[in-house]
């Protein structure tokens, strides 16, 4: 599988993320959530997406335009 459509698995609708998300709660996963703009990724945005996923075993993350 491309590197691209890897990605594209872990993009999800609102409706969509509802869904996998009641499906993660009800198999005992801890969800984690952040945003911001990464429009230009930095070391900082690494460290506080690294961070995050330490806290939980889902990671979604909201990308603010």
């Amino acid at each position: 599988m491309s590197q691209f459509n890897t990605l594209k698995n872990k993009i999800f609708s609102l409706d969509k993320l509802k869904m996998k998300v009641e499906s993660w709660k009800t198999t005992g996963e801890k969800i984690v959530f952040t945003n911001g703009c990464f429009d230009i990724i930095h070391q900082g945005h690494i460290e506080v997406l690294a961070r995050t996923a330490d806290l939980g075993t889902k990671l979604i993350i909201g990308l603010n335009s």
